[in-house]
């Protein structure tokens, strides 16, 4: 009935806007949007929808996906105004097509732990941790804390200087963070890996061991 009803509603082009939503309570009809029941029909509407727009549009799923973590991500952190800002923006690249740079905005925010924060409401300082494991293989996990917001980027490099990653590079609310380097496609050796916020700039030693 409902995939019926929107093919219909579409080939006919109507006046008529029909709109998907979904009601954080369930009440009524309405679906909310989770993996059990909603996201089949949000899916259905974007494949539909595919037929109607520009053939140039990168329709791939995980691109069709992006507002529907972006919509988990404001449910985990309704009131971080810095969260939600930067969803605003990834949400505005994905109107505008840009979706490699939604991608990694996104996932730079998927990345952020739960806050917590010391008995001054926030970090001390600036700090980048040592990973751990270290020696790794072939993932370890890179801790760095913000003691105010700032665009942050965190890039590895190899023993001759050359970048091999970035594993961040955005705007992110100051707090505790957490995030994970996979080495499966580098040979074994000594990397790099350095943190820059504003003036700030950390670089620590990590060994990957295969």
């Amino acid at each position: 009935m409902f995939n019926s009803t929107l093919q219909y509603a579409l080939d006919n082009n109507t006046d008529i806007i029909q709109l998907v939503t979904w009601n954080d309570y369930g009440e009524g009809t309405n679906i909310e949007p989770t993996l059990e029941y909603g996201y089949q029909y949000l899916e259905r509407v974007q494949e539909i929808r595919k037929a109607f727009i520009d053939s140039t549009f990168d329709s791939r799923k995980e691109n069709l996906l992006l507002p529907i973590r972006i919509y988990q991500l404001r449910k985990k952190n309704p009131v971080d105004t810095g969260i939600n800002a930067a969803l605003n923006r990834a949400f505005d690249l994905i109107v505008s097509g840009d979706f490699n740079k939604a991608t990694i905005l996104i996932d730079s925010l998927a990345t952020v732990t739960d806050l917590q924060l010391n008995s001054s409401g926030k970090p001390y300082s600036f700090s980048l941790e040592q990973n751990y494991p270290n020696p790794f293989n072939p993932t370890t996990k890179i801790k760095y804390e913000l003691p105010s917001d700032g665009f942050v980027t965190i890039k590895v490099f190899d023993v001759l200087g050359h970048e091999i990653k970035t594993l961040i590079n955005s705007q992110q609310v100051l707090g505790y963070y957490e995030i994970n380097f996979d080495g499966s496609s580098l040979p074994s050796g000594i990397y790099f890996y350095r943190i820059q916020v504003g003036n700030f700039v950390q670089t620590k030693k990590m060994i990957l061991m295969k």
